[in-house]
């Protein structure tokens, strides 16, 4: 069974982690997309009563290869009992990622998002995180098209 929600006097304990990923070397660079999914996770940890003391970044690493594929992602899935993200597509672009990513998880940890103000404890919140997922793969692959086309 998935652990609860820890209270804040319980935190010494949890092990709290945020992930945050951006997909161009640029991207990375510039420390912008970063500081932002920073910022928001941070702020998600004071609001759970979670002490967020650790980050797992993959920098420059693309959302369509999965999570257990990138340096940081893998050792996130292994270490930690609550990962907050900014958004669900820094899990990953391909739904398929972002599912399996949440299955491996399910049973250990708690997930967070901080846009989508979602739980994967419940039922509803496993159906929404599927559509979330198809979402973020919709607009991936409508970017992509949007690129080929342009001329």
């Amino acid at each position: 069974m998935k652990k609860s929600v820890q209270k804040p006097m319980e935190a010494q304990q949890f092990r709290v982690a945020a992930y945050l990923r951006v997909s161009t070397e640029e991207q990375a660079e510039s420390g912008l997309g970063l500081a932002a999914q920073k910022d928001k996770a941070r702020a998600m940890a004071v609001v759970t009563g979670w002490d967020e003391r650790t980050l797992y970044i993959d920098d420059g690493v693309s959302g369509t290869i999965d999570i257990i594929d990138r340096p940081d992602g893998k050792r996130l899935i292994e270490d930690i009992d609550a990962v907050i993200v900014a958004a669900l597509d820094r899990i990953g672009r391909k739904a398929v990622y972002m599912l399996n990513f949440v299955e491996k998880i399910d049973e250990q940890v708690e997930l967070i998002s901080c846009k989508e103000s979602l739980d994967t404890s419940t039922a509803t919140g496993r159906f929404v995180l599927r559509m979330f997922a198809s979402l973020a793969e919709l607009e991936r692959d409508t970017i992509s098209e949007r690129t080929v086309a342009a001329p």
